[in-house]
């Protein structure tokens, strides 16, 4: 098994932003690199830090540069999972010491995010989090300034309304956007709960404009006792179809908005410094790597934080109801979510969870409305960062060991009379398109119809390929579906490629193409193109 390694170091305040972007350009060009290849054999991916994670006997998340890298790495292994090999953060600072580390955590079997402290290897696992008994929202000080960045957008202006409503006196909404007309009503609401409201267009991102903002506040208003850092961007895009200034345009706002926020309040007496992060930094579902890879920053800082003795709390949302990314992604990518098992939460429910959780809860914890056995059943691979949850699964529900099941394809079409072949294949890759796309019972599928005419995007794409490439049992081209865009044109490449003795209808053609297959085009780079010529020359078409 070959195996390439990637390690990234930050080595002092200076060089972090350079470092987190020298870290996550090259595993991002590299994965690039690697799904472009040959569609043979690759090697596996495996993406070393040192001490870009905490956790473990109290210490790490020294390089919080390098933890952007693990929401990259999770979502790499969504995206392309035959070539991940897996996440491993050593402590050892020696290159000898550091390769025994690695060399141990690589016999591991059945774990791709590992971490090695003081010699001894730990996996990650996701477990329940047990709040203390009557926690409640907490009280603020009218004597206190509040600072809430994006706190003019949807989910910014609700907590901040929150605030509030528990008494803050002082509330500073920071975004790079005017006041709308919804925004400024919000003030008025918060404004007659009590507080007063400062509006700054600011980007968060911005050195210059963000400390000056502090060093204003630090002279007009009241000391400050809080900080919600909401300000995010969404921007999701498959791995394939990622380019740098895209995927660095989301990090901005998270993890430098985030790192300025933490040194300009490191001398502050702080009651609180809430950093909402997103579920996706460990769920890393599929077109979202910049965001999973923003937000795992954003953990890596709260539990740094902690190790520090100063307040924090990361907490990976799940989606609110039509606020914040739910809002962005639209209805198609909410029907994806609710097929996955995540249900979306009430503004009010989400803020009575926050209440809860600024009251004793550990540095990182997830707030997800979440059915784990269905969204189990869709990864299709063994998970071993949710073992812990598997012995709380509803019965019906489909648990790990499910996951490993043998290629269907194969052995269903082997058993099948040769006649019987391509309708059952058909059949077969129907059901994964239905299922991709959310299609209901009565919902009807035309086979020779282009996949994109119906709904199809390039996420779903993405997991239409990992669902038929872990049917087939063997890797297929990245854009597979792309180039075989039907349910039919689909068929005839997997009868060729499995050597099924078929012959499909002689309507049906090797390449689905379609009218609007040009506009599609037109939105592909010329490398994306040349790959996808590439691909077609080395597969003899």
């Amino acid at each position: 098994m070959t195996r390439r390694l990637l390690s990234t170091r930050s080595s002092s305040a200076s060089s972090f932003a350079a470092s987190v972007a020298l870290g996550s350009r090259t595993l991002l060009d590299l994965v690039q690199g690697m799904v472009r290849g040959p569609s043979g054999a690759a090697p596996l991916l495996w993406v070393v830090t040192h001490g870009a994670q905490p956790g473990c006997l109290g210490n790490g998340a020294e390089d919080l540069a390098a933890s952007a890298l693990w929401g990259l790495g999770r979502t790499i292994a969504t995206e392309h999972p035959e070539l991940w090999g897996g996440l491993i953060d050593v402590d050892a600072p020696e290159p000898a010491a550091a390769a025994h580390a690695i060399a141990g955590a690589l016999e591991v079997r059945d774990e791709d995010q590992l971490c090695v402290r003081n010699g001894r290897i730990y996996a990650a696992r996701l477990r329940r989090c047990r709040l203390p008994a009557g926690s409640a929202a907490p009280t603020l000080s009218r004597g206190g300034t509040y600072v809430v960045t994006g706190g003019l957008g949807g989910m910014g202006l609700r907590v901040a309304q929150w605030l509030a409503e528990q008494g803050a006196g002082h509330l500073v909404l920071v975004a790079r956007r005017e006041p709308d007309a919804n925004a400024h009503l919000a003030i008025a609401r918060m404004q007659a709960a009590g507080a007063q409201v400062l509006t700054r267009g600011v980007d968060v991102a911005d050195e210059a404009s963000l400390t000056a903002l502090f060093d204003e506040l630090r002279t007009t208003l009241p000391p400050i006792r809080g900080v919600m850092h909401i300000a995010g961007i969404f921007d999701d895009r498959v791995l394939m179809r990622q380019d740098w200034a895209r995927f660095e345009r989301v990090l901005a706002p998270k993890v430098r908005g985030g790192w300025l926020l933490d040194r300009l309040t490191e001398d502050l007496d702080l009651d609180f410094f809430v950093l909402f992060s997103s579920g996706a930094s460990f769920l890393a579902p599929v077109g979202l790597a910049n965001y999973a890879a923003a937000n795992a920053f954003i953990d890596a800082l709260a539990q740094r934080r902690r190790l520090l003795g100063r307040p924090a709390l990361a907490i990976n949302w799940g989606p609110w109801e039509r606020i914040g990314m739910a809002e962005a992604v639209g209805e198609q990518r909410e029907q994806q979510w609710s097929a996955g098992g995540f249900s979306t939460m009430t503004a009010t429910e989400g803020l009575d969870i926050l209440g809860l959780l600024m009251n004793g809860a550990p540095a990182q914890v997830a707030a997800l409305d979440v059915d784990w056995g269905r969204y189990l059943s869709t990864l299709g691979r063994t998970a071993p960062l949710y073992a812990d949850l598997s012995h709380e699964l509803e019965p019906s529900g489909r648990g790990l060991a499910d996951t490993t099941l043998p290629p269907e394809l194969p052995r269903t079409l082997g058993a099948a009379a040769p006649e019987d072949r391509w309708a059952l294949l058909l059949s077969l890759i129907g059901r994964e398109v239905r299922d991709v796309l959310g299609f209901r019972a009565e919902d009807t599928l035309d086979v020779s119809r282009g996949l994109f005419d119906i709904g199809m995007d390039s996420l779903t794409a993405v997991e239409l390929k990992n669902r038929l490439q872990r049917a087939l049992g063997e890797r297929v081209p990245a854009t597979v579906v792309f180039d075989y865009a039907s349910v039919a044109a689909l068929g005839r490449y997997f009868a060729d490629r499995m050597d099924l003795g078929v012959t499909p209808p002689a309507e049906t053609p090797a390449h689905d193409v379609q009218p609007d297959r040009k506009e599609q085009l037109k939105e592909l780079t010329t490398e994306e193109l040349a790959t996808r010529l590439s691909t077609r020359l080395r597969e003899g078409h």
